[in-house]
């Protein structure tokens, strides 16, 4: 939720300062509005549909995966504060 929506806000000013979104399945979406989309209604809808079904996956897989795509998020994040200065 909150990575996800601090994600597209960084992604789409970066975009704005002429960056380029390294990421090949969503460069072709930046500044259309299907970016925005993707970004804040498919992938927190996907993010619910694992929560209601986490009960049905291996508890320890879960946990395990949860934990790398939060690293991921948050390593993001990290990343472009640092760019944009909020980091200092």
């Amino acid at each position: 939720g909150v990575f996800n929506a601090a994600d597209y806000y960084f992604t789409e000013t970066l975009a704005a300062l002429g960056g380029q979104e390294l990421n090949p399945l969503t460069a072709p979406l930046i500044n259309t509005p299907y970016f925005a989309v993707l970004k804040l209604i498919v992938i927190p809808l996907l993010l619910l549909f694992i929560w209601l079904v986490r009960k049905k996956i291996n508890p320890k897989r879960l946990q395990i995966y949860t934990f790398v795509l939060f690293l991921c998020y948050f390593s993001l994040m990290l990343y472009f504060g640092a760019l944009f200065g909020f980091l200092v």
